[in-house]
C-alpha cells in the first residue's frame, strides 16, 4: 500500500494547484487494473476520477471491473448505516481514522506539511477498513468477477482465486446437472459444467 499527492510531482513546484501529475498517475493505475474496489466508488470515487481523465483530455483507460462495497452490504444485509465507519465498527473491523473534521483539510490547502502527513495516515487506514470490510463480504458475492479466470487455467474460486476448492454435491436447474464448488478458504460457493462422460461425484 503507498499513498500520493501533488506535492509528490515536479509540477508541484511549478503549479501547486495543478493535480495533472496526480491525475495522469492514477490513469496508469486503472490503466493496469482488471478489478477496481471503492466504497461508494460507483457514486463517488470512480466518477471523480473520470472527471479528472476528461478534463485533462486523457482517452478512457483499459475496461476493468468494479466492486463497490457499499453497494455489496446494502445489497446482502440490512444495515442501519452503510457507511465504511459504521460498517467496520458494528463488524469488528479495523476502524477508520479520524481526520479531524474540517480544519485538517483547511491545512491541507495550505500546504501544512504535518497535516499533509495526517491526512495520508487516514487515507492509508481507508484502504485498511475496506479491506477488511471487502473480505468480509465476499464469500456472499455472487456476481463478482471471476479472478480464478483472471489467475489460472484450473478449478479455482471464481471469488479470491484460491485452489482451495472441494465438490459439494451438485447444481440442478429444469435442464441441467453442473458441479458445486465450495472455496477453503474465503468460503464462497460456485459450480462448474460436468463434462461429457465425467465421474465426478
Amino acid at each position: 500500500m503507498y499513498h500520493k499527492n501533488i506535492t509528490d510531482f515536479p509540477l508541484y513546484k511549478k503549479d501547486k494547484y495543478s493535480d495533472k501529475s496526480l491525475v495522469e498517475f492514477i490513469w496508469k493505475l486503472v490503466n493496469e487494473a482488471d478489478i477496481c474496489i471503492a466504497h461508494n466508488g460507483n457514486a463517488f470515487d470512480l466518477k471523480m476520477i473520470t472527471w479528472r481523465f476528461v478534463h485533462y483530455r486523457l482517452a478512457p483507460p483499459a475496461p476493468y471491473k468494479k466492486i463497490d462495497t457499499k453497494c455489496l452490504y446494502k445489497t446482502y444485509m440490512n444495515e442501519d448505516s452503510n457507511s465504511l465507519k459504521d460498517i467496520c465498527l458494528k463488524h469488528d473491523l479495523p476502524h477508520k481514522l479520524e481526520t479531524g473534521g474540517e480544519k485538517l483539510w483547511e491545512l491541507c490547502e495550505q500546504w501544512n506539511k504535518a497535516a499533509i502527513k495526517k491526512m495520508a495516515e487516514y487515507n492509508n487506514g481507508d484502504v485498511v477498513s475496506l479491506e477488511a470490510a471487502y473480505k468480509l463480504i465476499l464469500p456472499y458475492i455472487t456476481n463478482h468477477p471471476n479472478v480464478g479466470l483472471i489467475n489460472w487455467d484450473k478449478v479455482a474460486c471464481p471469488n479470491c482465486g484460491s485452489l482451495d476448492v472441494q465438490r459439494r454435491g451438485f447444481n440442478f436447474t429444469r435442464t441441467s446437472k453442473s458441479q458445486r464448488w465450495q472455496c477453503q478458504k474465503c468460503g464462497s460457493w460456485h459450480s462448474s459444467p460436468i463434462k461429457e462422460g465425467s465421474q465426478l461425484r
